[in-house]
């Protein structure tokens, strides 16, 4: 268990790095474009939820409290069957700078979050159960 651990600790670290050099270089791209809104800094979330993400595919809701360069709530829903591997889907949000929807999705340990005035956020997405036991609960590192 504790060898699964650190090898899903080194991936993780590893999939930051990417998302970081990634975020970065889409901040210049969106900055030379003359775009107005962008994602600065960086958000964390926790979140619940249901029925969970198990074995078999289901549609899920789910919410979440952030923080950081932004404090949110969100409150989310599949728009697709979810697996561990991958989800798609609607939110809305309810944050220190606005309110609005958006749609995300889910591949793997990667998350992206967008919507009017709100991102693109590439999430590292960390259940906090280890499958195959069901996932309930969550956290997001947002860039």
């Amino acid at each position: 268990m504790d060898a699964m651990r650190t090898m899903i600790h080194r991936r993780l670290r590893v999939l930051i790095v990417v998302v970081v050099a990634a975020a970065s270089l889409a901040t210049i791209s969106i900055g030379t474009t003359g775009a107005t809104a962008s994602a600065t800094g960086t958000m964390t979330c926790s979140g619940t939820m249901s029925p969970g993400l198990g074995v078999a595919a289901s549609n899920q809701s789910w919410g979440a409290s952030c923080s950081g360069a932004v404090t949110c709530s969100l409150s989310g829903s599949s728009t697709i069957a979810e697996t561990a591997a991958h989800g798609t889907g609607t939110f809305v949000r309810n944050c220190n700078d606005g309110s609005g929807s958006g749609t995300y999705s889910r591949a793997g340990a990667t998350m992206t979050l967008s919507g009017a005035g709100f991102g693109p956020w590439v999430c590292l997405f960390e259940p906090d159960q280890t499958p195959p036991a069901t996932v309930t609960s969550f956290h997001l590192v947002c860039v």
